[in-house]
């Protein structure tokens, strides 16, 4: 059977709905197998930066394993922005706009440099950490992003 005849209604909701409504779809209901692998990918992605920052940072190998997860994590979000659009026909979830997208990826890669590095090598980097810290935050402070992160930023 063609996976077109098969149709699965998948709901996703927001990943940041607090309940409130800021102008964008906090549920989508769709048969798109295509958009479920979409969801599932954010899912992988947010579940990477959990484990990343849940490493131990006194060890060369917890920081090496926080850099690889937050780095993957940049990569899946990032990659997302080029997928969401076409995986759909429907208004994506807040959570899945290209804009929230690359916000999240660009804070993954400041969290990956900003941990990663030990006393020394720290004051080296610190303005380009600065930056992708404040490319982020440019991102989140988007007018239709902004509602999405409540008081964090």
């Amino acid at each position: 059977m063609p996976s077109s005849d098969i149709q699965i209604a998948f709901k996703w909701k927001d990943a940041f709905d607090k309940g409130s409504f800021f102008g964008g779809r906090m549920e989508l209901t769709a048969s798109s197998m295509a958009y479920e692998k979409v969801c599932i990918l954010f899912n992988v992605a947010a579940m990477q930066s959990q484990i990343a920052a849940s490493q131990n940072t006194e060890t060369d190998e917890g920081l090496k394993l926080m850099a690889k997860l937050f780095q993957q994590a940049s990569g899946i979000f990032n990659h997302l922005i080029n997928i969401v659009t076409s995986s759909i026909q429907q208004e994506p979830t807040p959570d899945l706009s290209p804009d929230t997208l690359s916000a999240l990826s660009s804070l993954m890669i400041a969290q990956a440099q900003e941990n990663r590095m030990k006393d020394a090598i720290i004051a080296k980097i610190t303005a380009q950490v600065e930056d992708r810290f404040a490319d982020a935050l440019e991102q989140m402070q988007k007018k239709h992003l902004k509602p999405l992160w409540g008081k964090v930023v």
